[in-house]
């Protein structure tokens, strides 16, 4: 599981992901999970939003589902606003 928070999230406290984080370590063991805390970000962050994060979920995947070898993997592409 990959859990991200904001460390300046005022609508979810960043340590309920830390709590979770713990536990699955505790029930599943090291390796189950991974935190990453974004120092300052809060809740609904540009950056958790943006493209490197978003690559970095997409690593993440990537490596659970297809063992960092996903063939069907395209670079992102940019995002159209529409009004």
């Amino acid at each position: 599981m990959l859990l991200q928070h904001g460390t300046n999230d005022m609508v979810i406290d960043y340590h309920q992901s830390v709590y979770m984080y713990e536990k699955i370590k505790e029930v599943c063991g090291e390796g189950r999970a991974e935190l990453d805390l974004f120092e300052g970000e809060p809740h609904g962050s540009q950056v958790i939003k943006g493209d490197e994060n978003i690559n970095k979920c997409i690593d993440f995947l990537d490596a659970v589902l297809w063992d960092g070898k996903n063939p069907y993997r395209k670079p992102l592409q940019p995002i159209r606003i529409v009004e």
